[in-house]
């Protein structure tokens, strides 16, 4: 190990800090509503920095160094233009809303109200599928991370074997995360993800200083300058070459994040967990100013590792880094560990820990966070279902899901072990997630806003998705191990959309077939007679409007003054770069404009790394101080919640 004892101090002391806390917390969860959903008492901050945190794991930041490495910030000025509408998806509530009026604790649970038991166990069992095998890689990845970010040996002897080292270090690192995910649910898992968010946010400012001292801007700009006509990583009008992560990636991109806006059960637990509709919504709309930050730590995390790798003045580290990767054998690996390891001989004593620690934290919160939802899933969604309408023990309830995330931790090992990404990280994850996602977009959507969606219509699309993807992965895999080719001539992001618009065409038409009756709304919704929770009615004259622009971005009457102002920041912030990037489109389109590549470097930097920092550090202690706050609540609140032993997430009596 490369470490000194000053990153190893800087590591031990957040893991303590960490562990103690999910000691102290397990006391507290005694029911299946602790244990799945926090007790439905998660605040604002605590959802956006802990899902936050979470969705941006480790394996999503050696995505990102991938994807960087072909395109740059030459797609940044296409995402701008496209970004305002997922920031209005967040102001309206777009799913995330209807799905907590529901009260659901899964999004299985969900199908089953909204199109039966039978269908919910079909469900249970292809988003159990889908995810375990989405998440089977992850194990492997994080490992592989910290074996060659370390500076560990490539292998071990264990018994008398050679074994590889990162199979050792993913055993003990799923062990580690397993404990936490078991020991407490959500509850405690929540809690890892708002520490280890706290904490990381406060690291970026750090590390993100550290890099600009490190690596001279100019070298930055001479290094994403450079490249043959086509394949420009920051002229977002000269990048037509560049395969797979072309303008047409991020179109593509946009279109299916719609589709599936909150469909991946990964986060569901986060979505079940706010104290009610409107903190959900607000957790999401506040998530944009957090993720801000996470751009550009994973950005300027992979701009430096690109100049250290090719820029000229770096000869000594690119040696050390070229003798380390010529001992990985495979190509694809060799890819995701370059940007790693070309950090790992920048920075200095100190830097090197605390990087370390932070990704570990990322690490530790997507993996536990996949470990709840895809154990949860199975006893909730495939277990209770076959039960019937029989009452289970918390007890015992507690004790079936404790084994199921351990089994699926098991899965996970075994697979990390025996299966190798061959493409890109992000491409593989559409097409496996597909499985599931390709008809869950329409049965989430259609369930949710269209009173007309019938069972019929979701048994079709769910299994016409589910048989494309298959169907393409088979594919690929036929293509690269039988043929030889080197890769499936389609990308996995072009074969999930292809899986998708034909699920939703199968859903709409199938349901128009068979609808005999408006599906009644506002049981599913527990609204108008069925209501069961309350929310306080703090902007009625809003509510009697008609027609205002509030509420065009979706904003209500549940809304407070600091509520209309988050919203309205974050959507105009959004919308003053989308105008601005539709201008400079519109000048260079008419001929008017031609900006050199040095002068798209000059916009990039303070469009995407200057701005963002001074934003960033004000979003830090912003959220220093709302995720703590609504921690501490969170706390407080789970030493006297008092859980109904029915709210199990069985659906009785439909």
């Amino acid at each position: 190990m490369l470490f000194s004892w000053i990153d190893w101090i800087v590591v031990a002391i957040p893991l303590a800090c960490v562990f103690g806390v999910a000691l102290y917390l397990k006391r507290y969860v005694t029911s299946v509503v602790h244990f799945l959903a926090g007790g439905r008492l998660a605040g604002r901050y605590l959802i956006s920095v802990a899902s936050g945190e979470a969705a941006y794991g480790l394996v999503s930041a050696v995505a990102w160094f991938e994807i960087f490495g072909k395109s740059g910030l030459s797609n940044n000025l296409w995402a701008s233009v496209f970004a305002p509408l997922g920031v209005l998806l967040g102001l309206l509530g777009f799913v995330v809303y209807r799905y907590r009026e529901t009260r659901a604790l899964t999004l299985a649970q969900f199908f089953e109200m909204r199109y039966g038991r039978r269908f919910r166990l079909f469900m249970g069992w292809l988003i159990f599928i889908a995810g375990m095998v989405n998440f089977g890689f992850f194990p492997g990845v994080g490992a592989r991370f910290f074996v060659y970010y370390g500076g560990l040996p490539t292998t071990i002897s264990l018994l008398g074997q050679t074994v590889p080292t990162y199979i050792v270090v993913m055993a003990l690192a799923l062990t580690i995360i397993t404990w936490f995910t078991t020991s407490g649910g959500q509850t405690t898992v929540m809690s890892l993800d708002c520490l280890g968010g706290i904490f990381s946010q406060a690291a970026y400012g750090i590390i993100c200083v550290a890099l600009f001292v490190l690596v001279p801007w100019g070298h930055v700009g001479e290094t994403l300058c450079a490249g043959a006509a086509g394949h420009s990583i920051v002229d977002p009008f000269d990048n037509y070459k560049i395969s797979d992560f072309s303008v047409f990636y991020v179109i593509l991109s946009f279109i299916i994040s719609i589709y599936t806006f909150r469909a991946w059960q990964g986060q569901a637990g986060y979505d079940s967990a706010a104290r009610n509709a409107h903190e959900a919504k607000m957790g999401v709309v506040l998530g944009t100013w957090r993720n801000m930050t996470m751009y550009l730590m994973y950005g300027l995390l992979a701009t430096v590792g690109l100049t250290v790798l090719n820029h000229s003045g770096y000869a000594p580290l690119q040696e050390a880094v070229q003798s380390e990767l010529a001992n990985i054998s495979s190509v694809p690996i060799q890819n995701q560990m370059e940007v790693p390891i070309a950090l790992r001989a920048l920075f200095p004593v100190g830097i090197q820990g605390l990087f370390f620690v932070v990704m570990m934290f990322v690490m530790m919160s997507t993996d536990s966070s996949m470990l709840h939802s895809w154990g949860s899933v199975f006893v909730q969604d495939i277990y209770m279902p076959l039960r019937g309408e029989k009452h289970l023990p918390p007890q015992r309830h507690l004790r079936l899901l404790r084994l199921a995330i351990v089994g699926a931790a098991v899965f996970a090992f075994l697979f990390s072990t025996f299966v190798e990404v061959t493409d890109y990280i992000f491409m593989f994850q559409q097409i496996t997630g597909a499985i599931y996602l390709a008809g869950a977009g329409a049965l989430i959507i259609g369930g949710l806003y269209w009173s007309r969606g019938t069972t019929q219509g979701a048994w079709a699309a769910s299994i016409t998705g589910a048989l494309m993807a298959i169907s393409f992965i088979v594919l690929q895999q036929i293509w690269v191990r039988v043929l030889g080719h080197d890769r499936f001539p389609i990308n996995g992001q072009i074969l999930t959309l292809i899986s998708m618009a034909v699920s939703l065409c199968i859903y709409v038409v199938v349901s128009l077939l068979t609808c005999k009756r408006p599906y009644n709304m506002d049981k599913l919704l527990n609204r108008g007679a069925y209501a069961v929770e309350v929310m306080e009615d703090k902007d009625a004259k809003l509510a009697e409007k008609k027609w205002s622009w509030a509420r065009i971005i979706g904003i209500d009457r549940h809304y407070t003054r600091g509520d209309k102002i988050i919203a309205g920041t974050v959507f105009g912030w959004n919308s003053l770069w989308s105008v601005l990037s539709i201008i400079l489109l519109v000048l260079f389109l008419t001929g008017i404009m031609r900006w050199s590549r040095e002068q798209w470097f000059v916009y990039g930097s303070i469009a995407y790394y200057l701005l963002p920092a001074v934003i960033g550090f004000c979003t830090t202690l912003w959220f220093l101080w709302g995720g703590s706050r609504d921690f501490l609540r969170f706390v407080r609140d789970l030493k006297s919640f008092k859980a109904d032993e029915n709210d199990d997430g069985s659906v009785r009596n439909v």
